[in-house]
């Protein structure tokens, strides 16, 4: 039997979770942490306690956050786009992101923000309303209504608060729209990271190296192996630093 050569879902799924965990490390011990004072660091402030951009903890956000916690998104993004495409169930996906995402929003909130905040929803929110989006594309509506439903998508996704917004809901929608051919899916990507407010970052670009290779392959069988780690890495970090703090 022959080696398919290139990468499967499941290892785009574990670069993505890799990334996502760099970045969340980053928010939930060393800006939550001790940016904000709540574990010492010295040299992290001035005597007059303002913050030292200089210190390594702060530039250290630029590797973590800005560079390797970047690549997440668009490959979750395009994962997403397969699995709408290949399921054999969308209500069953749809109910699992719901699930999830309600699961996820407690963590989510004590991870990153210390508290739970409304208006503020995690990524699976994001995906969720992504995957309805997509239904909307490809129901057999007037063109000029199934625009407007998309927009309303993407509007809701914003007043949500969800995680990347209404950018995150229409990279979703474009990935979808380019999925027939791979090299286009690459390229509307590497546009949005260029028009899409919420994915400016040019570090993004570097989603699409690994997505440039899928194989097509579903590859090791992690689909409710994410679902669990998404909401676990979240409640392990913000334990992690309960602990931090207080010992």
């Amino acid at each position: 039997m022959t080696e398919t050569k290139g990468l499967s879902g499941s290892t785009l799924k574990i670069i993505a979770a890799i990334s996502m965990l760099v970045d969340h490390t980053y928010v939930a011990i060393f800006e939550q942490g001790y940016i904000r004072g709540r574990l010492p660091m010295p040299g992290l402030f001035t005597q007059e306690s303002m913050l030292n951009y200089d210190h390594w903890v702060y530039r250290l956000g630029g590797f973590m956050r800005g560079l390797i916690g970047r690549i997440a998104f668009p490959i979750f993004c395009f994962l997403l786009v397969q699995g709408f495409i290949h399921t054999s169930n969308r209500r069953n996906y749809k109910i699992r992101l719901l699930i999830f995402a309600l699961i996820s929003e407690i963590p989510f909130n004590l991870a990153l923000w210390d508290t739970f905040r409304f208006g503020i929803s995690n990524v699976l929110f994001t995906l969720l309303l992504g995957f309805i989006a997509m239904e909307v594309v490809e129901a057999d509506w007037n063109p000029l209504l199934r625009g407007l439903a998309v927009a309303g998508i993407a509007f809701l996704a914003e007043v949500l608060g969800c995680d990347y917004g209404a950018s995150g809901v229409l990279l979703i929608v474009a990935l979808y729209l380019a999925r027939a051919d791979r090299m286009l899916t690459v390229l509307v990507g590497v546009f949005s990271v260029f028009v899409l407010p919420s994915l400016s970052n040019l570090a993004a670009v570097l989603a699409y190296i690994p997505i440039a290779f899928y194989n097509g392959q579903r590859g090791l069988r992690l689909k409710y192996v994410f679902y669990v780690f998404y909401p676990g890495h979240l409640l392990v970090l913000y334990l992690v630093r309960w602990l931090m703090i207080r010992v």
